[in-house]
């Protein structure tokens, strides 16, 4: 049922509007086109409906009798989402919403069921199970927020006469233990599982993942009631109160009226006279409870999502990235010099950026960041959303200083694209660096050089041309006629 206190199997709206959200900024190349296995309920003693969704709960009692045998890795939650397809067909079919090439009236959602594949293309539409914690330890919160199946997750699907246990795919690091069995993962893809739409279905979820005890108490003390009485003139009248305590082991509210009388009531009770308004308490979430969402979705390629980021991105123009960079100059760099007062005299510092993408080592193509990144370098967007579209540790790390940014976080820099305007024709494995000075200007810098290069004096070899022994004397040279300081990025 649905309780306030976060105890039951149904998740509220607020609660799975949140859940959806995250799925959003999380995964972004599945599009949710319809969700599946809600419900109108209303809370356990409250006038409260909501539009339910479902969530693991407790389950211990459930397997008391297996715990008491010494059987190893009881579950102690569960789920349970029914889906009645033929009935979603049919309002699919009556509301018509879905104005996408895929849906015609046999099949509203465009959904080949049955078919089996690996690979996903721009368009292709599936029906996939994820799950997520309703409650993040801090530590968690601080990380990217993808699908996760509780610890030691195990599933079956009902449909007619016939159940069928499904593989999960999990870390292979942690399936030796039960215990450790978590981590990031593949959402399932139940449409080769479900060869038509012809019959309902039911999936249910055991895991070993432990929820935190409720609090049974589902108002507030001092939450303000009304209720009517005989006065002493024999009449009956409202008189306020609020509530006073709760008793968890007989399960009942103490209420205290502005007259000083005091009486023990049932939560249905209460919910009768509370003052409008005072029934106004979220769902509490509880650590260790996962959220089921189960929905038709719609893939998106990482280049067709590159040009639809592009075109919603935030653009940091090149006037205030130029600002930016000086700021950043200014504040936030360390310089290393031979002769380090002549340098600062003359005033004459840079930053140097790379115009080559960390994660591809080629040039960039469009020039992203997060927007809370303390640095000025840039990756390439297409490159990094490539890199992401498989589930592994490191997903949804920033190309740079690897902090966790969503996509929807990242930002266009101005600076970098006017650079790349200027020198992409030039930018190659040997020369990638660009100069920008606390004037705002910026110059294309000459080959990188290998440290390496002058450690083979008197060999006869050459070097790009040049003798061993000749480069090293230009080395020298050109180390003398240096005037401007070598610049540290600090990220």
């Amino acid at each position: 049922g649905f309780n306030l206190n976060g105890s039951g199997s149904c998740l509220d709206e607020k609660a799975f509007t949140d859940v959806r959200e995250r799925l959003e900024r999380w995964d972004p190349y599945w599009k949710i086109v319809q969700e599946f296995g809600r419900q109108d309920v209303r809370a356990a003693g409250s006038r409260r409906k909501t539009k339910a969704s479902t969530r693991t709960t407790t389950c211990v009692s459930a397997f008391y009798e297996l715990s008491k045998n010494n059987v190893e890795n009881v579950p102690t939650s569960c789920a349970m989402v029914t889906v009645d397809l033929p009935s979603e067909c049919i309002r699919a079919q009556l509301s018509n919403t879905d104005a996408s090439s895929h849906a015609d009236n046999d099949n509203p959602w465009g959904l080949k069921w049955g078919e089996q594949t690996t690979t996903y293309k721009t368009g292709d539409r599936r029906l996939l199970l994820r799950m997520l914690p309703l409650k993040r330890s801090d530590k968690e919160e601080k990380r990217s927020d993808t699908h996760l199946w509780p610890i030691g997750t195990f599933l079956q699907i009902s449909r007619g006469t016939q159940q069928q246990v499904l593989h999960l795919f999990q870390r292979q690091q942690q399936s030796h233990d039960p215990k450790l069995w978590k981590g990031m993962c593949h959402p399932l893809d139940m449409t080769p599982i479900l060869p038509d739409a012809n019959f309902p279905f039911s999936l249910e979820i055991c895991t070993n993942e432990v929820i935190e005890k409720v609090d049974t108490a589902k108002y507030k003390v001092g939450a303000p009631v009304i209720k009517k009485f005989e006065g002493n003139d024999g009449k009956m009248r409202p008189f306020c109160g609020t509530v006073n305590r709760y008793d968890d082991k007989y399960k009942l509210y103490q209420v205290v009226y502005e007259d000083g009388d005091a009486e023990e009531l049932t939560g249905e009770e209460v919910a009768t006279i509370l003052v409008n308004g005072a029934d106004k308490e979220e769902g509490k979430l509880l650590q260790g409870s996962f959220a089921v969402h189960l929905a038709v979705c719609e893939y998106v390629e990482p280049s067709d999502l590159s040009n639809q980021l592009i075109g919603k991105m935030q653009k940091i123009s090149l006037e205030t990235s130029q600002k930016m960079a000086r700021q950043y100059l200014k504040n936030n760099v360390v310089s290393i010099d031979i002769d380090c007062e002549s340098s600062n005299a003359s005033g004459s510092s840079s930053l140097t950026f790379s115009l080559i993408c960390p994660i591809s080592k080629t040039a960039i193509k469009t020039p992203v960041r997060g927007q809370h990144c303390k640095h000025m370098q840039c990756f390439d967007l297409e490159t990094w959303l490539h890199s992401n579209k498989h589930v592994s540790g490191g997903r949804w790390r920033c190309g740079v200083c690897e902090s966790f940014v969503a996509a929807g976080d990242l930002v266009r820099c101005g600076l970098f694209d006017a650079m790349l305007h200027d020198h992409r024709d030039k930018v190659s494995g040997v020369r990638d660096k660009v100069s920008f000075k606390s004037d705002g200007s910026w110059r294309m810098k000459e080959e990188n050089k290998l440290r390496y290069t002058s450690k083979n004096c008197g060999v006869k070899d050459d070097v790009n041309g040049i003798s061993a022994e000749n480069q090293e004397t230009n080395d020298a040279s050109q180390r003398r006629s240096v005037s401007e300081p070598e610049v540290i990025e600090l990220l």
